[in-house]
């Protein structure tokens, strides 16, 4: 089933997606040009996340998500994103 969460506004500082655990098996980070006002890219990954590390979504685009473990799931409050103050995200996921 597909839920959403509020869409993120950027600080400049790594956050997680979800402030308690909340299992998944797939996520998908949207980039919207109309809400996205800094030419920095969309940082994804743990918690080291940064300008230099992590998965990155460019301006007007999407990145899915999907585990690689044995529990076929992850941990949106293990999860962060780095998003340049101002701009925001938008997500999407399948809850367990």
């Amino acid at each position: 089933m597909l839920h959403q969460l509020p869409d993120i506004t950027g600080t400049g500082s790594a956050v997680a997606l979800s402030s308690a655990p909340l299992r998944v098996n797939w996520l998908r980070i949207t980039t919207n040009s109309s809400v996205h006002v800094n030419s920095s890219v969309v940082r994804v990954g743990d918690a080291n996340v940064s300008s230099t590390q992590g998965t990155v979504v460019g301006i007007n685009d999407a990145k899915d998500l999907s585990p690689a473990s044995a529990t076929n799931s992850f941990d949106l409050s293990q999860t962060y994103v780095l998003v340049a103050s101002g701009d925001q995200i938008q997500l999407a996921f399948n809850q367990i």
